[in-house]
């Protein structure tokens, strides 16, 4: 690593206990010894000792104007849809006052399996990047001024009526086709992308034979086997296949997406074989079948339950 450039901060916005939550940043942490790891939260009792943790109504400045601005245009749940918005607007502000011009941002349900300071040099000449030109869920961030460019580019969606034609345009499209969900951020993100392609870098590419995975339950060209990409470990380093040429790639990330969630203790620990995939199978259609059935109390008892169960068995071999 260049001795002269600082380690590059790795940021985690959360609201409330996720089980998944210390994987993350035990992971991210592993593989980026120097870099601080950043939680920016709230409601949190379980924080992981990774992590500096910042309460983030603190950072809520900047981003009480999205929260004025939004209008949700989406069949998803109006706080997640709005908070996907907020966050980005409450982690300029916090970059502002930390004075920190670079960061990479992941999701919580995010293993990072790299050094994205290393990883970062071939992303400087973009503002930040994205996956697929849509998803921000592993965002390398260059340019704090860029964020917010980005920032105010959504509120101006949400306030010019001209603008915000868009947003209807956008939602009368899922309506017409039945299809679950609407405006989101992610909208935003590719809409300013294709505006703006210069400042817009992408990391759902392969690389050296490394990946960035968008999602573990898509198979992205790679072979696939219990529902998910089909990983296998080498000195805790996750590797997946080419389904068409069977060229293993270093996977830079996991992504457990939905569903996918329930996995994060094994994968954390480099565990994957037949036996974990299984057990990990059996839980989700669990979670499906109890989750139709049971009350919110009821669910998030047998939620703390199976984080405990997945605890014991993750660092079992």
């Amino acid at each position: 690593m260049d001795s002269a450039k600082p380690a590059i901060p790795v940021v985690i916005i959360h609201k409330g206990d996720a089980f998944y939550l210390k994987h993350s940043a035990k992971v991210a942490k592993k593989f980026n010894p120097s870099s601080r790891i950043i939680l920016l939260g709230s409601g949190i009792n379980n924080k992981p000792k990774e992590a500096e943790y910042f309460d983030f109504s603190q950072y809520a400045t900047f981003s009480n104007k999205m929260t004025k601005a939004y209008k949700h245009y989406s069949t998803n749940a109006f706080e997640v849809e709005r908070f996907c918005f907020e966050r980005w607007f409450m982690l300029y502000e916090f970059m502002q006052k930390e004075n920190m011009e670079k960061c990479v941002y992941i999701d919580s349900d995010l293993l990072l399996f790299s050094n994205i300071t290393e990883e970062a040099k071939r992303f400087e000449k973009f503002d930040f990047t994205l996956h697929n030109g849509t998803s921000a869920h592993c965002i390398f961030i260059n340019s704090r001024e860029g964020l917010k460019k980005f920032c105010d580019y959504v509120l101006e969606i949400f306030t010019d009526k001209e603008k915000f034609k868009y947003v209807e345009q956008n939602f009368s499209r899922f309506l017409e086709q039945k299809l679950p969900g609407g405006f989101c951020d992610m909208s935003a993100f590719k809409k300013y992308a294709s505006e703006n392609p210069s400042h817009v870098g992408e990391i759902s590419e392969i690389h050296n034979s490394t990946f960035f995975d968008g999602s573990i339950i898509q198979p992205e060209g790679f072979e696939m086997a219990f529902g998910l990409k089909k990983i296998t470990f080498k000195n805790g380093v996750p590797f997946g296949k080419l389904a068409k040429t069977g060229e293993l790639i270093r996977m830079n990330c996991l992504h457990l997406q939905g569903p996918a969630k329930v996995y994060a203790g094994f994968f954390a620990n480099a565990h994957s074989g037949k036996i974990v995939l299984t057990y990990g199978s059996v839980l989700r259609k669990a979670r499906d079948f109890l989750g139709a059935r049971l009350s919110k109390g009821q669910i998030k008892w047998v939620k703390r339950f199976l984080s405990k169960v997945m605890w014991v068995v993750s660092v079992v071999k």
